[in-house]
């Protein structure tokens, strides 16, 4: 039974959850994403959602920026949980 209740975690760890990105103009996007999608997938999210160019953008979780060229590195990574708000800079 153990084993039965170790295999159904990583399947709860990646289910969907609802992040908050506050954008440039102030308004709050909603995003329904898994914690252990990587940066990228966020920042291309974000690029689908509201037209905004990814390579002209920013974000920042915890005081730190979320690097998207490094493939491997997740949100869970950077310890982003439910209803965590990132912040979105302009790259200059």
């Amino acid at each position: 039974m153990e084993l039965c209740a170790v295999l159904a975690e990583p399947e709860e760890a990646s289910a969907p959850v609802q992040i908050f990105v506050k954008t440039l103009q102030g308004q709050t996007v909603t995003l329904d994403v898994s914690l252990d999608a990587s940066v990228a997938a966020v920042y291309q999210a974000l690029q689908d959602k509201q037209c905004l160019p990814a390579c002209q953008l920013r974000l920042i979780f915890s005081s730190k920026e979320m690097n998207p060229a490094r493939l491997t590195l997740t949100l869970r990574w950077y310890g982003v949980t439910r209803e965590s708000t990132l912040h979105v800079l302009l790259r200059l």
